[in-house]
C-alpha cells in the first residue's frame, strides 16, 4: 500500500506543470507600523528582520539592532516589549529567528547567547534551553513541526570537515520539544545542489532559504537562489523522502557571476550580492530569488519570488500549488504601491516574513525609514 501511495504522489509531481491555469495574485496594503520620525521610540525601527503573530492577531517584531521583541495589536498600536539586552535568563543578545507555537508561546533563537528561549504567558514567563549542537553556522529559521517537535534550518557541519560544504551536509533538523534531542536531519547538499557549482555550494545552508510545514510529516524547502524546483520532503517510518515539485521555469539562471568592477559600477544594488564563501569571493547579480513560501487558509501553497524577466526588469511573482503539489499557475504579483512608490520607498515588501489568516507581513522602506507593513493577499484562478 505504501508503494502505491508513493507512486501516485510521484505521478502528481511529474504532471504538476502540464496543466497550468491563468492566475492573478494581488497584495493590498492594510497597515504600516513605523515611518514617522516624530513618533515615540516604540514605533521606530532600524532593521525589522523577524515578524510573527499569535492567535489574537498580535504582531511580534524583532529589530536586529535591538535585543527585544516588540508587540503590537492588530491595529498597529504598541502593547509591550519582551526581553531585554543581556546574557541573563530571559534576556536576549541576538534574535536570529523566532516563531509562535499553537499555544501562543514565543520561541526565540538567540545565536549570540547560544540558546533557545521560550517565552510563555505573553512574555511574562520563560524557559531557556542551551544549544546542544556544535558546528552550527546559523540557525536562520525555526517553525513548529506539529505539537511535539520543531524544525530548524541551518547548516550542520560534520566534525573535522572544516568550513567546506560536503555532499552529506544537511540543513533541515528535527528537534524535540525541549531541544534536548535531534531525532532526524535531512535535506543534504547532494540532493539539492549541483556539487560542481562553487557559488551555490558556498551559499548552501548560509542563504536565506525558505520552508513551509504542511503537516508534521511533510515539508517543502526552497533555496534562496531559485531555479524552478521546490523540494518536498515526506516522512515515512521515521525517514524523510524527497520529491521534486516543478514551478514556473525562470527565463534566466538564478544568478550571474560578475567581476568586481561590474559589481561596483553596473550591478543593481537591490538585486546583487557579494558572497565571502569558504572557497573564495563571489560577486553575483541575483536573477531569481525565493522570497517566501506559505500554506494558505484553503490549503493551497503560494511561493513568492523575485525574478528577472528582461535585461533591466525584475518583478515580484507568485506560484500557486495544490496541497498535493500540483502546479496551478504563475503570475506577476499586483499591488497598490509598487507602481506609485516615491524616492526613498521600496515596493510593497523588501522581505516577506510571515503569513496568517489572509495577511502577509514583511518589512519595507517608507521615506527612507524602515517599517513593518501588512497586506491582504488575494488570488483568482482561471480569469
Amino acid at each position: 500500500m505504501l508503494k502505491k501511495v508513493v507512486f501516485l504522489f510521484c505521478c502528481l509531481l511529474i504532471t504538476c506543470s502540464l496543466h497550468a491555469q491563468k492566475l492573478s495574485v494581488s497584495l493590498t496594503e492594510e497597515l504600516v507600523i513605523g515611518g514617522d520620525e516624530n513618533a515615540s521610540e516604540e514605533y521606530l525601527f532600524t532593521c525589522p528582520t523577524e515578524i510573527c503573530t499569535d492567535s489574537q492577531n498580535n504582531i511580534y517584531v524583532a529589530d536586529y539592532n535591538r535585543s527585544e521583541i516588540r508587540v503590537f495589536n492588530r491595529q498597529g498600536e504598541y502593547i509591550k516589549s519582551i526581553g531585554k539586552k543581556g546574557k541573563g535568563p530571559g534576556e536576549i543578545l541576538e534574535v536570529l529567528s523566532m516563531t509562535i507555537d499553537e499555544n501562543d508561546n514565543l520561541i526565540v533563537v538567540d545565536r549570540s547567547n547560544d540558546r533557545f528561549t521560550v517565552f510563555t504567558d505573553f512574555g511574562n514567563n520563560f524557559r531557556v534551553y542551551p544549544m546542544t549542537v556544535d558546528h552550527v553556522i546559523d540557525a536562520f529559521i525555526i517553525a513548529p513541526l506539529g505539537s511535539e517537535e520543531y524544525l530548524l534550518y541551518y547548516l550542520r557541519k560534520s566534525k573535522n570537515k572544516g568550513y567546506y560544504t560536503t555532499a552529506k551536509d544537511k540543513v533541515l533538523h528535527v528537534y524535540s520539544k525541549d531541544f534536548s534531542t535531534i531525532p532526524a536531519s535531512f535535506a543534504a547538499a547532494e540532493e539539492i545542489c549541483n556539487m560542481d557549482d562553487q557559488f551555490i555550494i558556498s551559499e548552501f545552508g548560509r542563504d536565506r532559504a525558505h520552508f513551509c510545514v504542511l503537516n508534521p510529516d511533510t515539508v517543502i524547502y526552497v533555496p534562496e537562489y531559485y531555479n524552478g524546483i521546490l523540494y518536498s520532503y515526506v516522512r515515512k517510518n521515521g525517514k524523510w523522502h524527497l520529491w521534486h515539485l516543478k514551478g514556473k521555469k525562470p527565463k534566466y539562471k538564478s544568478y550571474e557571476i560578475l567581476n568586481s568592477k561590474d559589481y561596483l559600477h553596473k550591478a543593481e544594488p537591490s538585486y546583487s550580492s557579494r558572497s565571502n564563501g569558504p572557497i573564495g569571493n563571489f560577486f553575483v547579480r541575483v536573477q531569481n530569488r525565493s522570497l517566501a513560501i506559505f500554506i494558505l487558509d484553503d490549503g493551497k501553497i503560494i511561493h513568492f519570488t523575485r525574478r528577472r524577466i528582461s535585461k533591466n526588469k525584475w518583478i515580484m511573482a507568485a506560484e500557486l500549488f495544490e496541497r498535493n503539489g500540483r502546479f496551478i499557475g504563475y503570475c506577476e504579483v499586483k499591488d497598490d504601491l509598487t507602481l506609485n512608490f516615491n524616492e526613498g520607498d521600496t515596493p510593497i515588501f523588501n522581505e516577506i516574513l510571515w503569513y496568517d489568516k489572509g495577511i502577509v507581513y514583511g518589512n519595507a522602506l517608507s521615506n527612507y525609514s524602515p517599517v513593518v507593513r501588512t497586506a491582504r493577499l488575494g488570488y483568482e484562478i482561471g480569469r
